[in-house]
């Protein structure tokens, strides 16, 4: 069928160039069969990956999912980001702690 012959041809596990910011060289890449992006850093090329956001994580349960502002704080600390996950545009922003990975609450 076209569309399994048109997934055959794209490449389903791949990651993007790294972006070199301070000491961290940030990245996306995806898997095969997942339909989102995870989103990474190293410290230095050869440095241990941290996973800032794995959008298939995100995303599990809901009929839609999109990343709109992705921010790392000047001292690589916090990551603001924003999620639709309805389809309207209408993103909520967060914060997460890069040191401890959890999300910060509202205040």
């Amino acid at each position: 069928n076209l569309y399994q012959e048109l997934l055959s041809r794209i490449k389903q596990t791949d990651t993007s160039v790294a972006n070199k910011i301070g000491p961290y060289y940030y990245y996306q890449r995806t898997l095969e069969g997942e339909q989102y992006p995870i989103y990474c850093r190293k410290k230095g090329l050869d440095g241990d990956e941290q996973v800032l956001l794995d959008l298939t994580k995100i995303a599990a349960g809901k009929s839609y999912c999109r990343v709109g502002v992705f921010e790392v704080s000047p001292d690589h600390n916090t990551l603001a980001f924003s999620i639709d996950e309805i389809g309207n545009e209408n993103y909520i922003l967060q914060f997460k702690d890069l040191s401890t990975g959890k999300i910060l609450p509202y205040s």
